[in-house]
């Protein structure tokens, strides 16, 4: 029989009039600031911490007062909190100091009792009581200096698995990616169809755009190379066509933003804000902006008309009229990541909607916890394959380590792979340090033979016979044709015949106008670095070109052949 404990409640007119005590004793020294810029004051047992969502994020400490603490302690500990809540997000608030308290027994802070608890504490319990006890010496060092000391000289941090070549949590393979990508751009194309549709229903378009957001999300964690953190950030007024301005974002009319304006050439260009900065939310803008390709682009595009859909849908419902161009501005500054309760917040009026959407506010903003769990939808939604594990699972970490170690494969150094991913040069020294044997557990065949032989192992003259299957580009330029019509006909590659390849379902023709697609592409690479943009954005584009480059060799090689052949 097991002995259920329950928590001792004091009594609501005791701990009314020992917060409002407490409040008269401190005075100016129970209010801080949090790290978003929100007042608070330590004695209360509610803190409003940031504005994400429609009404802030909170931290409820309320469940102090069913703890066996002395009134000292809870005193302490409101004020180490509080003090740490100047510094932290609410995430690691809510999610790593108030889930250790309310979890761990501990009534005194003391070294016996922390000392007896240590061994059957997590990891993480074990990281938070270090940093509790490190603020409550900064409000009493003689109570809680031997017990801060203790802990400092036992806690050993655990080492990480930062192996970026591991099977399960490392860079995926070559055969896992393109499962990957084929699966995310079959779902997003199915999804952004559905979009389309009943447009005229609130109700069913708010459900389906919250459904595309979570694949939205994981295209641009994935396009992106970014964190979560990074993206909560993002604004409408961060997308703009490649060529504009950051600095004449209002000039940018609607009509330029929908996908009919644009053709398949055209891409959008996507402006980050620094994650783990101490100067808070949208204050430190990154240097560089980053490309989405063109099919991407449509993507954003087609999810951005369905928001602004049902941004008016949402004024309308609260009876706010608003002309065009206020709804340019609105929209702009509305979070490309909202929260649930988005388009369904009543206003009272246009000037409490421009209050509560404001250009550096985080108003109706998703955290960063909040699009981890899209994403994580977003991914069991997938039915993708991995030819090294069973029930292969994916997200940030492994599609970061999956482009640090192909940029240093491909020969990029610390500071490129560091700029790649958006962190330090010491974060990315995991992808260059690394031994011969840890090179070879990954799958990193760049230019596979057995994709080269599949691209050769059909018959030409009777694929030549197949002219429905051939492949060329917009000046007429032949490429090759593709083995299974149906299959080519379902993929979603925008860059034809340049993306076919080094792709199992194309099959390169000898004769074919290789050296002009080569050419071609070789000259688009040279603008886009002419016109500033890092090697590292470009990866793709460059393994194309070489892709193109072995396939020129070889049929040379067997023209060639060909020629001594005949001529014998």
């Amino acid at each position: 029989m097991s002995l259920k404990i329950v928590p001792v409640l004091q009594p609501r007119a005791s701990r009314k009039q020992k917060l409002q005590d407490w409040k008269m004793q401190y005075g100016d020294e129970a209010q801080f600031v949090s790290k978003d810029g929100f007042p608070f004051n330590c004695f209360d047992d509610i803190w409003t911490l940031n504005a994400f969502g429609s009404k802030g994020q909170q931290l409820d400490i309320g469940f102090f007062h069913t703890k066996d603490w002395s009134d000292e302690l809870q005193c302490h500990l409101r004020l180490a909190m509080a003090k740490f809540a100047t510094k932290r997000a609410e995430i690691t608030m809510n999610g790593n100091l108030r889930s250790t308290l309310n979890t761990l027994f501990i009534t005194s802070f003391s070294k016996s009792e922390i000392e007896g608890h240590w061994p059957l504490m997590l990891e993480h319990h074990r990281k938070s009581v270090k940093s509790l006890l490190k603020g409550l010496i900064t409000v009493d060092k003689a109570a809680y200096s031997e017990a801060c000391n203790w802990v400092e000289k036992n806690y050993k941090k655990a080492t990480p698995n930062t192996n970026p070549y591991d099977i399960e949590n490392g860079a995926l393979s070559e055969f896992e990616v393109q499962s990957f990508e084929r699966e995310l751009a079959k779902k997003m194309k199915a999804k952004l169809i559905d979009l389309g549709k009943d447009t005229d229903d609130f109700k069913s378009q708010l459900s389906k755009l919250t459904v595309v957001k979570q694949f939205i999300m994981l295209r641009l964690v994935y396009a992106l190379v970014r964190r979560p953190c990074n993206l909560y950030q993002e604004k409408w007024s961060d997308v703009l066509p490649v060529g504009a301005s950051f600095n004449d974002e209002k000039d940018i009319a609607q009509e330029d933003m929908e996908p009919l304006g644009f053709s398949d050439e055209d891409e959008l260009q996507v402006r980050l804000w620094k994650a783990k900065d101490k100067s808070g939310f949208r204050q430190s803008v990154e240097r560089y902006s980053l490309r989405l390709n063109a099919k991407m682009t449509q993507e954003v595009l087609c999810y951005r008309q369905a928001y602004r859909r049902c941004l008016q849908f949402s004024l309308a419902a609260s009876n706010v009229q608003v002309t065009k161009e206020e709804l340019d501005v609105l929209m702009m500054r509305s979070p490309i990541a909202f929260t649930p309760s988005f388009f369904n917040t009543p206003f009272a009026n246009k000037a409490e909607v421009f209050q509560a959407l404001s250009e550096k506010g985080a108003g109706f903003h998703d955290s960063s916890a909040g699009i981890i769990k899209n994403i994580a939808k977003a991914v069991g939604k997938l039915d993708f394959k991995s030819n090294r594990v069973p029930n292969m699972k994916v997200g940030n970490n492994r599609f970061r380590h999956t482009v640090g170690t192909a940029a240093a494969i491909m020969g990029a150094d610390v500071v490129e792979i560091a700029n790649l991913l958006g962190n330090t040069t010491t974060a990315a020294k995991i992808y260059v340090d690394m031994s011969d044997d840890q090179r070879a557990n990954i799958d990193n065949k760049f230019i596979g033979n057995t994709k080269l032989k599949k691209m050769f192992d059909a018959d030409i003259s009777t694929l030549q016979q197949q002219t429905k299957y051939t492949m060329s580009d917009t000046d007429g330029n032949k490429a090759g044709q593709a083995k299974s019509q149906q299959s080519c006909s379902s993929c979603d590659e925008v860059k034809r015949p340049l993306a076919c390849y080094g792709c199992n379902n194309f099959q390169a023709l000898e004769d074919g106008d290789h050296r002009n697609i080569r050419d071609d592409a070789q000259r688009l690479y040279d603008k886009r670095i002419a016109e500033g943009d890092p090697t590292y954005l470009l990866g793709k584009l460059a393994t194309q070109i070489k892709w193109v480059c072995v396939t020129i060799v070889i049929c040379d090689e067997r023209m060639v052949n060909r020629s001594v052949l005949n001529a014998n």
